[in-house]
């Protein structure tokens, strides 16, 4: 359910600076970032159309679909302290 949302959250987002950095339609924007974040190659030509502004989102996007979101989030997670304590020993051999 995490990915999910998360993934939701960065399309939702992306789609949004698309919106307000582009002059470009809803469906077209919405096809580019989809493709994008789940990397699989196809285009609507929008990309071609991209100012700069746009393109760097895009690489985000793409970047962030490759990791994937729960790689994403296992790597921004704090550690848990644990309590275990393993006991030590040298052991002799021979």
């Amino acid at each position: 359910m995490a990915i999910i949302v998360v993934s939701g959250a960065i399309l939702t987002l992306a789609m949004f600076l698309l919106m307000v950095t582009q002059n470009a339609a809803f469906d077209r924007v919405v096809f580019e970032t989809i493709s994008a974040f789940a990397t699989v190659g196809l285009t609507a030509g929008l990309t071609a159309e991209l100012n700069d502004h746009g393109k760097w989102i895009m690489i985000v996007v793409m970047v962030i679909g490759r990791i994937g979101p729960l790689t994403l989030a296992y790597m921004l997670a704090r550690p848990k302290p644990t309590l275990l304590k393993y006991p030590e020993d040298t052991v002799l051999t021979g």
